[in-house]
C-alpha cells in the first residue's frame, strides 16, 4: 500500500523501543507523502518515522490470512515446531507446560509444539493464543487446551514456559509495552522465542546503486537484526534478569515443497553467515531465544563475571 497523509501519524521523534531520540534515515520507504526508515544509535532498531495510523493498519489485515487453511505465515507450522522444540531441549521436563502464542495466526505452531512435548512425556501443555484473528487450530488429545484472546492484557499476570512471537513484533507500530510484557510473562527458566526480518544490509546496498526493495510497508514498520536482539535487554526497564541463548539467521519461512525456488534463495543467501559469522549480514531474517534467569542461575552468572 502507498499510503496517503490522512492514513499516517505523524512523524515520532522517539525509537519505538527504546525511546531514543538518535536516529538517523537510511532508507526512504515510500515518497509522497515520505515515510523513511530511521536507525536507532540506542538500542539499533530500525522503524518506520511515520506509522499508519489504527484504521489503515485494520483495512490492511483485514485479508492478511485470505485463502489460507492454516492461518499461520509459515510454510508447514510443523517445521517451526520443530525447529523450537530441538533448541529447547535443555528446557526443564515438567508435567504441565505452559505456551504463550503472540500474534500466532490460529496457533498452528504452538499446537504442533504442545504435540511434540506430548510426545516426549509432558502430562498437559496449556496454549494461550493472543491474535485478532478468530480463527482458533483444534487438538483431538485433550492433554492439550487453547484458549485465545485477542489483546495480550487477556493474559493478565499469567507466567508460562514458552513466549513465542514470530513474525509479530515487526508489524506492531508501539512495541516496546508488548515486549516488556512477553519477557516479564515468562517464568524463572522460561524461554522466549522472536523472528524477525532484518533488511537493513539489503537496503543499504541497494540504495547504494539507486535502486528499491520492497520492504512490505505498512505491514512491516520495524527491521530487528543481531545488534538489536543481542542488547534489548539490557535496554528496556525489564524487572527480571534475561540471557540471550540463541542469536542467529532465522528459519527460513518457505519450505521446498510448497516454494522450492524462493527456499532456494534463503538458504543461499544465510548459509554464508555460519561460515564468516557476524561480518556477513544478508540473511533476511534474524531470530532470538532468550532466557529469564532463575535465582540460582543469576547468582551463578554474577559469579562468573566477578571471576
Amino acid at each position: 500500500m502507498h499510503l496517503t497523509e490522512d492514513q499516517l501519524l505523524p512523524p515520532g521523534r522517539s525509537c519505538p523501543f527504546c525511546g531514543s531520540h538518535e536516529r538517523k534515515k537510511v532508507f526512504i520507504l515510500q515518497k509522497d507523502p515520505d515515510v523513511h526508515l530511521l536507525s536507532c544509535a540506542n538500542c539499533h532498531a530500525a522503524s518506520a518515522s511515520r506509522m499508519p495510523t489504527a484504521e489503515t493498519l485494520s483495512e490492511y489485515y483485514k485479508s492478511y490470512f485470505s485463502g489460507k487453511k492454516q492461518k499461520v505465515t509459515f510454510d508447514r507450522p510443523e517445521r517451526m515446531a520443530e525447529h523450537i522444540f530441538c533448541a529447547a531441549q535443555k528446557h526443564p521436563s515438567v508435567k504441565v507446560l505452559h505456551i504463550l502464542d503472540f500474534g500466532g495466526g490460529d496457533g498452528h505452531i504452538s499446537l504442533k509444539l504442545a504435540e511434540k512435548f506430548i510426545a516426549k512425556g509432558t502430562g498437559e501443555v496449556h496454549i494461550v493464543l493472543v491474535d485478532y484473528n478468530p480463527d482458533m487450530a483444534q487438538s483431538d488429545d485433550r492433554r492439550i487446551t487453547m484458549k485465545r484472546f485477542p489483546h495480550l492484557s487477556g493474559t493478565g499476570t499469567q507466567k508460562f514456559d514458552f513466549v513465542l512471537a514470530s513474525a509479530i513484533i515487526e508489524h506492531i507500530p508501539s512495541p516496546a509495552a508488548d515486549l516488556i510484557r512477553l519477557l516479564d510473562a515468562l517464568k524463572a527458566g522460561g524461554v522466549f522465542y522472536a523472528r524477525t526480518p532484518y533488511l537493513l544490509p539489503f537496503l543499504r546496498i541497494v540504495h547504494h546503486f539507486g535502486f528499491t526493495l520492497d520492504f512490505k510497508y505498512p505491514g512491516h514498520v520495524h527491521d530487528l537484526g543481531p545488534d538489536f536482539w543481542n542488547g534489548i535487554v539490557h535496554k528496556l526497564p525489564l524487572k527480571g534478569d534475561y540471557q540471550v541463548l540463541k542469536s542467529k539467521p532465522s528459519i527460513a519461512e518457505t519450505s521446498f515443497r510448497d516454494h522450492f525456488l524462493k527456499t532456494a534463495r534463503a538458504y543461499a543467501l544465510k548459509s554464508p553467515w555460519y561460515l564468516f559469522g557476524s561480518v556477513y549480514r544478508l540473511v533476511g531474517g534474524w531470530e532470538v531465544f532468550i532466557k529469564r534467569l532463575g535465582v540460582n542461575e543469576r547468582q551463578q552468572q554474577s559469579a562468573g563475571s566477578e571471576k
